[in-house]
């Protein structure tokens, strides 16, 4: 991993940006600083910290799926050489309508 860190107006820009990510960011720093006085033993601020940090992986995981669906779609949708609407030709019924185990095209 590298050792570039984001200053601290990029770093708050991105939390906004991404609120799921935000709250559970809040959610470690609170328990780390447990200004409640909730979290008296070491092994209930360990399992609260492992729950935070779960539940952080698995949303991040999904906010980086889903950016790189958008951007997948996106990238097709530029591209010239796909078609996405329309019927299909005759040739294409008739390669996928062949049952028999032969070739579709002699």
């Amino acid at each position: 991993m590298s050792d570039i860190y984001l200053n601290d107006t990029e770093l708050l820009e991105k939390l906004n940006a991404n609120p799921i990510l935000r709250r559970r960011i809040s959610g470690v720093l609170l328990a780390v600083e447990d200004e409640a006085g909730m979290l008296k033993e070491v092994d209930a601020a360990e399992m609260r910290l492992i729950d935070e940090m779960r539940h952080m992986g698995r949303e991040s995981l999904t906010a980086w799926a889903q950016g790189q669906v958008l951007k997948t779609t996106e990238d097709s949708c530029q591209a010239d050489a796909v078609w996405r609407e329309g019927k299909k030709t005759a040739l294409a019924y008739h390669v996928r309508g062949n049952k028999r185990g032969q070739a579709a095209i002699a």
